[in-house]
């Protein structure tokens, strides 16, 4: 009944001027033609019945940023905005809770990162207010111009107070691949009086600014835009890191090179070991030997990654117009019969039974 009555809030938005998702998918695939295209949602809880605007904000939140539990702390009354704005792989949301002193909780529990699946790291900027917010057993008071990450794939508390955010959703993997892991980056505060701060904070406020405003970007700027995001994440949160933790990490290093660059040449059908480890400068057995200690095979871990970027590409509303034969071909599969079978292996079901299930409101025959 609540998913129900929440579907019946949207349509209600439409008609007050907020976007709907079909009409911005049929926007998006017109303009990917010669570009990426920037997709784009506001809403707001202005024009409901009061009673009616926390849980539509609630329900909003999980169904297209992340899975949480969001708690309300008190009883005033409640105004929030959210604004997304998607560009190839680039995602930024601007969170806005503007009832004066409203606080509210949101909690990432097991049950949600198990719901939910997402795998992104969130780097979260603080625009105005104060929050608060604790992960891997560290807590972290945030105020304007403060910025701090969180791990999607952990538990986490943050509590909000009458403020507005812009966060970027960085997909975990480059993170992975540029830094390692994450334990020791999240709830780590990267301060406005800061030269990093200062530098990070500036280029999250204009590239936000941007793929909100772009209706359709060139493919190779928003891959240098993807790559410019993450070298800096990485600069101003490598600088919080202990010693301890930036010694003795070449092996991993070198692993998440190994995976980043599977990512990038994933849609070659000829990929393997071979070039990965000519690209490297490696030898084939010790890249064999990084993947073992993680009780992988370099081969296995190909396909494994080929699949997955075929599901979500399979759930993708900018590619509602791609038959599944060009997502599979996309993906570096080079048979489609071949695909097809470890599709259903991998999924328990057929791509195209996927499609219909999970997938954008156009799909192939």
């Amino acid at each position: 009944m609540l998913r129900q009555k929440t579907h019946e809030l949207v349509a209600v938005h439409v008609l007050t001027g907020v976007f709907e998702l079909p009409v911005l998918l049929n926007a998006g695939r017109s303009a990917a033609r010669n570009g990426v295209p920037s997709l784009q949602t506001f809403v707001t809880t202005a024009d409901l019945p009061m009673p009616s605007r926390f849980s539509f904000w609630r329900d909003f939140v999980c169904d297209s940023l992340i899975q949480v539990d969001c708690i309300p702390t008190s009883q005033e009354p409640f105004l929030g905005e959210i604004g997304i704005a998607r560009l190839g792989d680039l995602l930024f949301s601007r969170l806005a809770v503007k009832e004066h002193n409203f606080p509210h909780k949101y909690l990432r529990t097991p049950q949600r990162i198990r719901q939910g699946g997402e795998d992104v790291v969130l780097v979260n900027l603080h625009l105005s207010g104060m929050s608060f917010i604790s992960q891997d057993g560290r807590d972290a008071q945030l105020g304007p111009g403060d910025i701090v990450c969180f791990d999607s794939t952990r538990p986490y508390v943050a509590v909000s107070r009458s403020c507005e955010q812009l966060v970027l959703h960085v997909p975990r993997r480059d993170v992975l691949a540029a830094m390692g892991p994450t334990e020791h980056l999240t709830a780590q505060p990267v301060r406005r009086d800061t030269e990093m701060g200062v530098l990070l904070g500036n280029f999250l406020r204009d590239a936000g600014s941007l793929v909100q405003r772009a209706e359709n970007v060139r493919l190779q700027t928003t891959r240098r835009l993807q790559k410019t995001s993450v070298e800096l994440v990485a600069m101003a949160f490598g600088d919080l890191l202990p010693r301890e933790v930036t010694q003795g990490r070449g092996r991993l290093s070198l692993l998440y090179r190994a995976r980043a660059l599977i990512e990038e040449r994933l849609h070659y059908p000829r990929l393997d070991r071979e070039q990965i480890a000519r690209v490297m400068g490696i030898s084939v057995r010790y890249l064999q030997d990084l993947f073992h200690r993680e009780n992988e095979t370099v081969d296995n871990w190909i396909w494994c990654r080929r699949l997955e970027r075929s599901r979500r590409d399979l759930c993708d509303p900018l590619l509602a117009g791609k038959s599944i034969s060009e997502i599979a071909f996309g993906c570096g599969f080079s048979n489609f019969s071949h695909f097809s079978r470890k599709f259903k292996a991998r999924f328990s079901m057929t791509a195209s039974d996927f499609r219909r299930r999970h997938g954008p409101f156009l799909s192939d025959v």
